[in-house]
């Protein structure tokens, strides 16, 4: 199935849904815009209700805190082009299910990209995999089905699921007939939520075609809608880098160093601040209070995260040190991660990814969704993954689905107990972190299976030559 088939057949998934919510009293419509599914669906941080409060508060006011200045300038320059006539609401609904078809496609184009890009890394790699040990080989006998007799076997004329011909229509099916997706962009809510998941695939897709300029423009306007994405700004510049310098012999000679992708990104950044302070008029203190990420746990409502409950069970007291201990969670992987893995950038995007759904405060079901679009274009890790993640992976419908019985239970009818919701939220986050562990164990084992394949490569070359010696 070609991109434009996927892409066809999500929007008429999407416009079925999207029909139903817009008539108001569509047969779907009250379970889909009900208040359970909208708190695992969406961030009300970019719902048009929150961007249309901090617009009017900016226009009287340039103190306290407002959340999304930038995309706050952009709405409101939208609205203005809206004819009064026509409703707002669905709008925003309309743009909402072009970001997603968007998102799609863009997955689409990078996992072509990195098909195209042979980085040495890669060639390096593929040609251990071609003498590596069967047992320590990724692919065994009960793979062969998904992988191959070996990656190589992408010529064949019957390829396998994760042969590196599927991947980009793979990567596009997984997102975009995700029944997730499909109801965050259908459901009839106004939200642009999508807008942050395409700015990050975005700078995937310019990094690794060598555009470092570009890349690093979306990223910077990325981390101004929200802070926690910096942490995407060191692998996004060592993919840049490991696909940029191996395109071809001239480029291979300049050797760029990753310090140009953080000049780019930093220009960027300042330029998107100055922009939005001088066409806000804020002031210097008010723009630094929207990186606060400490903002980010005040007004908490229940959600998919587990801070909401930690958060209303917490005493007054202590409840700046644990504001300031889970909003710093994130920060305490990059580090390692970025020492252990530096060779594998794609695979730490899809770790980060897959990390924030797990400690973002308020998670939603479209940040795994795109992590677990994101995992096909690393199948030399899928590979060595085991059986786990698969049993995780098919159980993580039922904590979602006990989370919106037990929301309704709770907060509506009043006959259930805020415990029963967070068990949920605590069996969910569990799953996705055997997946995350998992991923990133296998990822370990990829790189140790490589290194131990080389020495013994050059062992034997070691001996063949002393051995040719004795022969003279």
């Amino acid at each position: 199935m070609g991109i434009f088939g996927i892409l066809f057949f999500g929007t008429l998934l999407r416009v079925g849904f999207f029909l139903d919510a817009a008539a108001g009293k569509g047969v779907l419509t009250k379970y889909t815009q009900c208040e359970a599914l909208k708190s695992i669906l969406y961030d009300p941080h970019y719902t048009l209700e929150s961007l249309k409060e901090t617009i009017f508060v900016s226009k009287y006011t340039t103190e306290g805190h407002n959340s999304n200045p930038l995309l706050a300038i952009i709405v409101e320059k939208v609205l203005a082009h809206i004819p009064q006539d026509f409703d707002h609401k669905l709008a925003f609904c309309i743009l909402a299910l072009v970001i997603d078809l968007a998102i799609a496609y863009q997955l689409y184009r990078l996992a072509k990209e990195c098909n195209q890009s042979r980085t040495e890394h890669m060639v390096w790699e593929e040609m251990l995999e071609n003498q590596m040990n069967p047992l320590i080989h990724p692919i065994s006998a009960n793979k062969q089905n998904l992988f191959g007799v070996r990656f190589a076997d992408d010529g064949d004329t019957f390829p396998t699921i994760f042969a590196a011909s599927n991947l980009p229509s793979l990567c596009a099916i997984i997102y975009s007939f995700n029944p997730a997706t499909i109801l965050a962009s259908a459901s009839g809510t106004p939200s642009i939520q999508g807008i942050v998941t395409l700015l990050l695939v975005s700078t995937m897709v310019q990094s690794v075609k060598g555009n470092a300029p570009l890349a690093a423009l979306y990223l910077g306007v990325l981390c101004q809608v929200d802070i926690y994405n910096i942490v995407f700004l060191i692998p996004c510049a060592l993919l840049w880098k490991h696909h940029y310098e191996f395109k071809s012999d001239e480029l291979k000679s300049k050797r760029p160093s990753s310090f140009f992708f953080l000049f780019c990104f930093l220009f960027w950044f300042i330029c998107v601040n100055l922009a939005t302070i001088i066409v806000l008029g804020w002031s210097w203190e008010t723009l630094m209070e929207t990186y606060d990420v400490t903002n980010n746990f005040t007004n908490l409502v229940p959600n998919l995260g587990m801070d909401w409950y930690l958060f209303i069970n917490t005493f007054t007291r202590y409840r700046e040190y644990f504001i300031v201990m889970c909003s710093g969670f994130i920060f305490i992987f990059c580090i390692p991660l970025l020492i252990r893995f530096y060779y594998y950038p794609m695979e730490m995007i899809i770790m980060f990814q897959l990390l924030r759904s797990i400690f973002n405060p308020r998670p939603t079901l479209q940040d795994v969704s795109f992590a677990f679009g994101l995992m096909p274009i690393a199948r030399r890790t899928l590979a060595r993954m085991g059986t786990a993640p698969i049993f995780c992976l098919l159980a993580i419908p039922v904590p979602v689905v006990l989370y919106v019985v037990d929301h309704g239970l709770w907060l509506e009818s009043g006959s259930g107990n805020a415990n029963f919701m967070f068990f949920q939220c605590l069996a969910y986050n569990l799953f996705l972190g055997v997946i995350v562990l998992d991923f990133m164990s296998s990822t370990l084992r990829r790189d140790k299976a490589l290194q131990l394949t080389e020495k013994e490569e050059i062992k034997r070359l070691a001996s063949e030559a002393a051995a040719r010696t004795e022969e003279k």
